[in-house]
């Protein structure tokens, strides 16, 4: 049950959290919520550990939310994610992303592990991404 602040606030319990659903800007179901970390020092929410399908789980901080809501947790923009699909500018398949590298210290991307067909995999530069959809776009 929420409570409110002297300033009718409404405020959350940690346990609220865990299992709603995170939708991205354009109401696309990205997983669910199934922990909350908070930075120690601010004593404010850093982030979330998503859970979407399986074997599919992914950190997403703080930066991409929007809102909260009864239902859902609401983000300002497409997250990249574990198993998306990932072409070049022409269009073509260069694999899924296998794992997502980011900053210890910023929790910004990084890099972006790429699996290809064949099997192997290569490191992908942030800087080397040029549009986030359902598919990644990254230079060619």
């Amino acid at each position: 049950m929420n409570k409110k602040d002297s300033l009718g606030t409404t405020l959350w319990e940690p346990r609220e959290f865990i299992g709603k659903i995170v939708v991205d800007h354009k109401g696309k179901k990205c997983g669910k919520i199934k922990s909350i970390y908070i930075n120690p020092k601010t004593l404010s929410m850093s982030g979330v550990h998503i859970k979407n399908g399986f074997r599919t789980d992914y950190f997403l901080p703080s930066d991409y939310f929007d809102r909260f809501s009864e239902t859902a947790l609401h983000l300002n923009t497409i997250p990249v994610k574990p198993n998306d699909k990932v072409i070049n500018q022409l269009g073509k398949n260069v694999g899924r992303v296998k794992k997502i590298h980011r900053n210890s210290l910023t929790n910004k991307i990084e890099n972006l592990e790429i699996n290809s067909r064949l099997k192997h995999s290569r490191l992908v530069p942030v800087s080397d991404m040029v549009a986030v959809g359902d598919k990644i776009t990254i230079k060619t």
